[in-house]
C-alpha cells in the first residue's frame, strides 16, 4: 500500500486513550502517525492526527490553543480531579447565584501557575506521572496556564457547565479545582471536549474510521492560518539553512510554497532561520 500524507481531524471516542487512536490509524494507514495534545480517555473532541510526511507538523499544531467545554461537580474532591478517580473527600456545597457563577468563571481569566493532576500523562524522572501510584503530591510539577476566554454555559445548585479557551499544556481539571475553589467549593470535572484545536473545531470532524476510504485530510495551509504566513519565489536560502531577512518581528514565521507548508522559520538577531523544514516529497518537481 501506497503511505499516505495528510492531517485528520478525530472526535475522539470515550473511554479510549489518544495512543489508541493513533494505534488504530496507524495500523490502517501503515503510515507513521502522532497527535498533536493528548486527551484524557475519558475526553472527547478534536483530536488531530498527523499521518506520514506531516508528523514533522506535530509540535507547531500542539503549540496551538485549544477551547474546552466542560463540566465542574461540585461537593465531591478525587485523586483524579475527575469522576473517574477515587474518591478522597464529600463537602457540602456552597451554592452560588448564576450571575455570581458568571463572575467567577470570568476571573478565571489570566496566567495561573498550578499543578498538574496526580493522574496526567506528563513525565516525571521519565516515567508516566500516572503510572506512579506513591507519588509525592507535594512534587507535582507547576505548570504556567494560561486562559484566554471563558464562558458560562449552565449552572445549578451541584453542577456548573464552563468553555474556556486555554493555552497548550492547560490541565481543565486543575483549572476547574481552582474554580470551585474560588466559590468556597470542591470539586471534580465530568464530560471534557474539546471543542476547538488551533484553527479546527468539533464540527470540522470525523468519528474514528474504520477504514482507509473514510479518511479525509484536511487542508495543510489552512491549520497554520494561525501563524504569520509567507510565500518565496526563491526557496533556495531554506534548503541551504541560510538566515534570511524579513521586516518582522513575530517569533516564528511558517513559509508556503504550492499551498502547503514548506517551513517554519525563527527570529534571530540577525535575521530568520529555518527552525525545521516541512516538505516531506521530492521538492524537485
Amino acid at each position: 500500500m501506497k503511505s499516505l500524507h495528510g492531517v485528520l481531524a478525530i472526535n475522539k471516542p470515550k473511554h479510549m486513550t489518544s495512543f489508541d487512536v493513533c494505534h488504530h490509524i496507524k495500523r490502517i494507514t501503515k503510515s507513521k502517525v502522532g497527535h498533536t495534545g493528548t486527551l484524557d480517555p475519558d475526553a472527547t473532541g478534536v483530536l488531530l492526527v498527523c499521518v506520514g510526511g506531516p508528523t514533522k507538523y506535530v509540535p507547531f499544531l500542539m503549540g496551538q490553543s485549544k477551547v474546552y467545554e466542560s463540566t465542574l461537580i461540585l461537593g465531591t474532591h478525587t485523586h483524579s480531579l475527575d469522576t473517574s478517580g477515587e474518591v478522597l473527600e464529600t463537602k457540602e456545597v456552597n451554592p452560588q447565584s448564576s450571575e455570581t457563577w458568571k463572575e467567577l468563571v470570568q476571573s478565571m481569566v489570566g496566567i495561573h501557575h498550578l499543578a498538574v493532576p496526580q493522574v496526567s500523562a506528563i513525565k516525571v524522572d521519565g516515567k508516566r506521572l500516572y503510572a506512579q501510584k506513591d507519588f509525592d503530591l507535594s512534587l507535582l510539577p507547576i505548570k504556567e496556564m494560561r486562559v484566554y476566554d471563558t464562558q458560562l454555559i449552565s449552572c445549578d445548585e451541584t453542577s456548573v457547565t464552563t468553555q474556556m479557551h486555554v493555552n497548550t499544556g492547560s490541565y481543565i481539571r486543575t483549572l476547574n479545582v481552582e474554580l470551585a475553589q474560588r466559590s468556597s467549593n470542591i470539586g471534580m470535572t465530568k464530560d471534557i471536549i474539546r471543542i476547538q484545536n488551533g484553527p479546527i473545531t468539533l464540527d470540522q470532524c470525523q468519528d474514528l474510521p474504520q477504514s482507509i476510504e473514510d479518511c479525509q485530510f484536511l487542508d495543510a495551509k489552512m491549520l497554520f492560518s494561525t501563524y504569520p504566513c509567507i510565500e518565496l519565489d526563491d526557496i533556495t536560502p531554506i534548503l541551504h539553512g541560510k538566515i534570511i531577512s524579513f521586516e518582522s518581528n513575530e517569533p516564528l514565521l511558517c513559509v508556503i510554497k504550492d499551498d502547503l507548508p514548506f517551513a517554519m522559520l525563527e527570529k534571530t538577531d540577525v535575521g530568520y532561520k529555518v527552525k525545521r523544514g516541512l516538505w516531506y516529497e521530492d521538492i524537485s518537481d
